[in-house]
Order: C-alpha cells, then sequence, then structure tokens
C-alpha cells in the first residue's frame, strides 16, 4: 500500500492498494506500479511511504516491511527574476590631478557604472588645500548630471590663475557628494589637484664687497705706521740739533 509522506495523494501520485500473491511453490518476485503525476510545479523531492501488510494467507512478514519512495521534481527551476534596474555608481575617474599654473585651466572627469536607468547626478565642489581660492584657482561648485540611458563621462573645468611669484607647488581638494536619482557613489570620492609652479626663481643677490686694508687686520697696521712716523721724527730732531750746535774747543 502507498501512502503519502512529503507527497501529496492525487496530485502527485496515485493512491495504490494491491495485493500480490504467490501460489503453492512460487518464489518468484512480484512488483506492482505506483503511478506519478507530473504536476508542471518546480518543488523539492516528495516522499511516500510504502507498506507491506499482511494477509490471513500469506506466511510471516521479512523485517523489510516499510519502505520509502522518493519522487525527484522533473520540472527545471523556473529562471530567477531579473535584478531590478540600477541607477549606476558615480565617481571622479582618478584619485590625483596635476595642471601647471600657466595652463588656465584642468579637466575633472565623473563617470557612471554599473546601471543606467533614470537621470541621476551629484555635486563636484572645490576647496582650499594649500592653495588659495581666488589667488591660485576659481572655486567651482556644481551638479554633473547624467541622463537616462547615459554612461558617458562628464568633465568639469576649474580655471587656473596665473601669478608671478615663485613659490612651492599648491594643491586643491576636490569633493564628489550628495548623489540624486537613485544613483550611489563609489570608491572615488575625494582627489587632489595639483597646481605646478612655473615661475621662474629669482638669482641670488650679489655677494657684498670685501673691506679695504684686509679687513680686521688694518688696525694693527695703522698703528705700525704710526710708530714709524713718530721715529722717524725724532731721528730727524736729533740730527737738526747736531747742526746746530757749536763745535767742541780742541783741546
Amino acid at each position: 500500500m502507498a501512502s503519502p509522506g512529503t507527497a501529496i495523494a492525487t496530485t502527485d501520485y496515485t493512491p495504490t492498494d494491491v495485493t500480490l500473491e504467490w501460489r503453492n511453490g512460487d518464489l518468484t518476485p512480484k512488483t506492482f506500479n505506483i503511478p506519478i503525476v507530473n504536476d508542471g510545479t518546480a518543488e523539492a523531492a516528495e516522499t511516500v511511504n510504502l507498506t507491506l501488510s499482511k494477509n490471513w494467507c500469506l506466511g510471516d512478514l521479512g523485517a523489510q516491511g516499510t519502505a520509502v519512495l522518493t519522487i525527484n521534481d522533473g520540472a527545471a527551476p523556473p529562471p530567477p527574476p531579473p535584478p531590478p534596474p540600477s541607477n549606476g555608481t558615480l565617481q571622479l575617474s582618478a584619485a590625483t590631478y596635476a595642471a601647471a599654473e600657466g595652463a588656465g585651466t584642468v579637466t575633472i572627469t565623473v563617470t557612471r557604472t554599473g546601471g543606467s536607468a533614470g537621470a541621476v547626478s551629484a555635486r563636484l565642489a572645490t576647496s582650499n588645500g594649500t592653495a588659495a581660492e581666488a589667488a591660485d584657482y576659481t572655486a567651482t561648485d556644481t551638479f554633473v548630471t547624467f541622463a537616462a540611458g547615459d554612461t558617458t563621462a562628464k568633465t568639469v573645468t576649474v580655471p587656473i590663475l596665473q601669478d608671478t611669484t615663485d613659490e612651492p607647488d599648491e594643491t586643491v581638494n576636490l569633493t564628489l557628494s550628495t548623489p540624486t536619482g537613485g544613483a550611489t557613489l563609489g570608491a572615488q570620492t575625494s582627489a587632489v589637484l595639483t597646481i605646478t609652479d612655473d615661475d621662474p626663481t629669482p638669482a641670488p643677490p650679489p655677494a657684498p664687497p670685501a673691506p679695504p686694508g684686509g679687513g680686521g687686520g688694518g688696525g694693527g697696521g695703522s698703528t705700525n705706521a704710526l710708530m714709524l712716523l713718530g721715529l722717524a721724527a725724532l731721528l730727524a730732531a736729533q740730527r737738526a740739533r747736531r747742526v746746530s750746535s757749536p763745535s767742541a774747543p780742541a783741546r
């Protein structure tokens, strides 16, 4: 006899209750059929319980008086539902950008990947790093917009200001934020723009002239010259006295 396990009678199989008969001296195995119903529904495997019971004219039952029939599903599983349309991911195209001071402008790129459903946008803004707004660059704060179905990269131009001062390279911070239209932000939401200086380095000032008279030794030389002049004057005075004095009388 077949009875429901997890399978449902008439839905998954046809209920079956038959009598198997062996005549005297018959040892031939007997079989019976259980009709399986194809319900066309994708589902897990199901079971039917089989039970052999003793009839008045049968001998004793052996140890295997029950069994389980497993009905494996024959319907192909339905395809998974399509993923919902994605509005895409917005991010900067690079972590660093660079422009010479005399370039006039620099171009910043924003990309859209992973979907294009609906119109989306994100805010791109500059802020001071070591560069100063209005002195080294013109502040920029704008929304980058993509139309529905549009995945073409968008660009924003940041003006670079020229000066005549020789100085180190300077930086501007770039930030992408505030996504709209269901878009998400990617990993690259910030970047650094480096403005490279192009002003010539001024020549060093000339060295100061050397002090006259050999520098610090000049004081000693002047003192020696004065001593020599004084000695010469003394000798000249002594010579003049000898000339003017009368000769000594002879002895």
